[in-house]
């Protein structure tokens, strides 16, 4: 190994090239050169003979520069920025370029901190047990599992298979003559239409052309649009003898499968649980909360929540309402590798079992769900491997890994590269409580769609979940696009720069300081 700083010779000056050769007696047409710099790795090492060849993969990016400059930009700080920048290069396998970028430093920092938050404070009120709930909890539910090895606790980590879907029909259990009124409740609200109210409660088609026929509306109006006399109507329908025979039967046997499945993963154990999702409004919560009546607890954990549905007894820890949250951005980021649970039932042998079958869910794995996860881990692999849990608290730690995750999320919602915007905005994401429907998260647009966009908020021609990416995805092809998109992107990079430099000057400074005294 040659040292260029014990040799006293150096790249930027192209001293060392003809020094090396030299020293050992090869001619520099022999000597075969990789680097990151362009002038001092390529330009130099070509002037004297060198083969030379730039590495341009190992420059930061403008997101690990901002996770650099997060919170007070110490170790923990640069250990993150590191971490993701490593997990970026250590993908060998090669897959898309936008989903490893946002993983590594997005997904990984991000949804690390959050499930440290989560860990800790369970931790601190005494649990041991904590329940991750399918889908978005698979990625969570792994990061918990090395969190709590690096931790060096003992705690139990359990995946379940839930989804509001599946607990709707055994929430029902106990309303007894008010299961009507309960049912429309639970499945009846905001822009959900009453055939997919229905639906989700399982009413089979035979029924729904039944109960069209004794309606006086057709079944696509929603909740909202009907008056007092149209809502009697309906709950008068669903009352009829027939209908309400068959519901109860259906509430039946998914009460006491949910039940059965409940107790075999150890939720009918204590009297309190804790379960972790993404969130939003507290839907799964309120039913799960409804099945399992006086006996366990629920305390819950949400990224955030919004509109939500439980009262004041509900327990809930949120984690943050300081970032905007995009709840279909996120979900994505949390994609798991199987299908959605709808239900639960006995198998032949009477053990309970999820409705349909769980199975690999082709479209989320060819999008790359099983490689974001991949990377995602990797990155907290990485950290934990940097970061030695006697040199800062645990406290300590967690704050800095917030600090750059909703840092690192801020940047790439406003300011995701073409690529990043192409991997996720293009991802099928589901728009109705069924998952029977599906549209792109942030589809590309035209300067006409941008311009009925700013003009009226309201126009429908531009619907998109995630309105930068759609920006983003759009940037190649539409200048509009485009004078949006660029000047966000360098501001948030020259701010992480102008930071990360003043913090290098500072420390420079204080290091010179130190070797003087």
């Amino acid at each position: 190994m040659i040292c260029s700083s014990e040799e006293k010779k150096s790249k930027i000056h192209a001293t060392i090239y003809d020094y090396i050769s030299r020293k050992k007696g090869i001619e520099n047409s022999s000597f075969y050169h990789l680097g990151d710099n362009l002038f001092s790795d390529v330009q130099n090492a070509r002037s004297k003979g060198w083969n030379a060849q730039a590495f341009t993969d190992s420059h930061w990016t403008t997101r690990e520069r901002v996770l650099a400059a997060s919170g007070d930009g110490g170790f923990l700080s640069s250990a993150i920025a590191g971490s993701a920048r490593s997990a970026r290069l250590g993908q060998i396998r090669p897959f898309k370029e936008g989903i490893v970028t946002a993983a590594a430093s997005v997904v990984g920092p991000m949804f690390t901190a959050y499930t440290l938050w989560v860990l800790l404070d369970v931790l601190n009120r005494g649990g041991r047990v904590i329940y991750f709930l399918a889908r978005d909890g698979q990625v969570l539910a792994k990061i918990c599992q090395r969190l709590a090895r690096w931790l060096n606790i003992d705690v139990d980590i359990c995946y379940i298979y839930a989804s509001r879907q599946a607990f709707l029909l055994p929430a029902l259990h106990n309303e007894g003559d008010n299961i009507i009124n309960e049912a429309l409740k639970l499945s009846y609200y905001d822009q959900i239409d009453l055939e997919e109210a229905l639906t989700s409660l399982n009413y089979s088609s035979e029924e729904l052309v039944y109960i069209a026929k004794l309606l006086p509306y057709n079944l696509r109006r929603i909740s909202s649009s009907l008056s007092h006399n149209e809502m009697s109507a309906l709950k008068a329908a669903l009352s009829r003898k027939d209908l309400l025979k068959s519901l109860r039967a259906r509430v039946h046997e998914a009460y006491f499968a949910t039940l059965a499945y409940l107790d075999s993963k150890g939720m009918l154990s204590s009297s309190e649980a804790c379960i972790v999702d993404l969130g939003w409004r507290g839907s799964t919560q309120l039913r799960l909360q409804k099945i399992l009546g006086n006996n366990v607890k629920l305390r819950g954990y949400y990224m955030g929540i919004s509109n939500s549905v439980l009262s004041a007894e509900d327990c809930i820890c949120r984690w943050t309402t300081k970032v905007s949250l995009k709840t279909g951005l996120l979900e994505v980021m949390a994609s798991s590798d199987h299908t959605t649970v709808k239900g639960f039932t006995f198998s032949l042998d009477g053990q309970p079992d999820c409705s349909p079958p769980i199975v690999e869910d082709k479209t989320l794995v060819q999008w790359g769900s099983r490689q974001q996860q991949e990377v995602a881990l990797r990155f907290c692999d990485y950290l934990l491997e940097a970061v030695e849990v006697d040199t800062f608290t645990a406290q300590e730690f967690y704050q800095a890994l917030k600090d750059a995750g909703l840092d690192a999320y801020h940047h790439f919602r406003l300011s995701p590269t073409w690529v990043e915007a192409e991997a996720y905005g293009s991802m099928p994401h589901q728009i109705d409580v069924n998952h029977a429907k599906f549209q792109e998260l942030a589809p590309s647009v035209h300067n006409v769609d941008i311009l009925r966009k700013i003009l009226c908020r309201k126009s429908q021609g531009f619907n998109t979940s995630w309105y930068m990416g759609s920006i983003a995805r759009s940037s190649n092809k539409s200048n509009l696009a485009k004078s949006i998109h660029l000047p966000a992107g360098r501001y948030i990079e020259f701010k992480a720069r102008f930071i990360t430099r003043k913090r290098r000057k500072d420390l420079d400074k204080f290091a010179r300081h130190l070797l003087k005294s």
